[in-house]
């Protein structure tokens, strides 16, 4: 029987590498059909729900359009049809919010995907004011 290692939340090309790797020492990867995290914290405090706030071009130096631009031109570059921008400082950085979801760090719980013609921000929207709607497309 083979030795099996567990691993959760890895990117599909970490996971392939990591599988060549284990190959070679008889190992191999199991997807887990649940955050096994969740099961084992059952006392988890929920998340708060503290409200995203637009940080002005004026201290973010671009707007969420000019950033956008230069994104696409990227993607155009490399050949690319789209992104997804999982890092949190690096979505709060492209659609220029701020919010308080970590402890002394200003980001937000988010996640973007930009393609050559759209952009999507993926957030709780609870925490979206009128203001932050608007910048964010």
């Amino acid at each position: 029987m083979l030795p099996l290692v567990l691993i959760l939340g890895v990117s599909v090309d970490t996971a392939q590498k990591w599988e060549r790797a284990f190959s070679k020492k008889e190992q191999k990867l199991i997807q887990t059909p649940r955050n096994l995290v969740d099961e084992v914290w059952i006392s988890r405090p929920p998340l708060e729900l503290n409200p995203i706030v637009v940080h002005s071009p004026q201290f973010s130096g671009r707007s969420v359009a000019d950033k956008l631009k230069d994104l696409r031109e990227n993607l155009v570059q490399e050949k690319a049809r789209g992104i997804l921008i999982t890092t949190l400082d690096e979505v709060a950085w492209l659609y220029n919010i701020r919010g308080t979801d970590v402890s002394y760090c200003p980001i937000v719980f988010a996640f973007a995907v930009v393609t050559l013609s759209s952009a999507f921000l993926y957030v709780d929207q609870r925490k979206l004011s009128s203001e932050v709607a608007s910048n964010s497309i």
